[in-house]
């Protein structure tokens, strides 16, 4: 399974890096102020909890601190920013979503079913295919 972790990791810093170059481009280095308000107080939640442990800090970037669930949010908020780059906003959600599930089996060091192997294979593919 560590082949596909390595890959759902690839895959999640990649929609991270899209909503980073995407929101700076329309927004400027503040465009975290357009991150909806409770994504926003989530994060800083996470990263106050992490910063009272004796775990080094993992970033300074809060997009780090976000799932799946939560860029989806971000997305579909500043839908301006993506429309030119994912052809649907339904599509990005559904794909994303469905990574969302997979990654908890990956992250809690689950096998894959052969049958979720194909699932994220192809669900690789679909997030390729509807960027523009």
């Amino acid at each position: 399974m560590a082949d596909f972790y390595v890959l759902y990791y690839c895959l999640e810093n990649s929609v991270r890096r899209l909503v980073t170059e995407r929101m700076s481009e329309k927004y400027g280095v503040k465009w975290w102020d357009k991150v909806p308000a409770a994504i926003a107080t989530e994060v800083a939640d996470k990263q106050k909890r992490e910063k009272d442990t004796v775990l080094t800090v993992r970033s300074d970037d809060p997009l780090a601190y976000t799932n799946f669930g939560e860029l989806i949010v971000i997305m579909e908020s500043n839908w301006d920013c993506f429309s030119d780059t994912i052809r649907s906003k339904k599509a990005m959600n559904k794909v994303l979503s469905e990574f969302n599930q997979i990654r908890n089996v990956i992250a809690h060091s689950s096998d894959l079913s052969d049958n979720d192997i194909l699932r994220f294979k192809l669900l690789v593919n679909d997030w390729f295919n509807i960027q523009s």
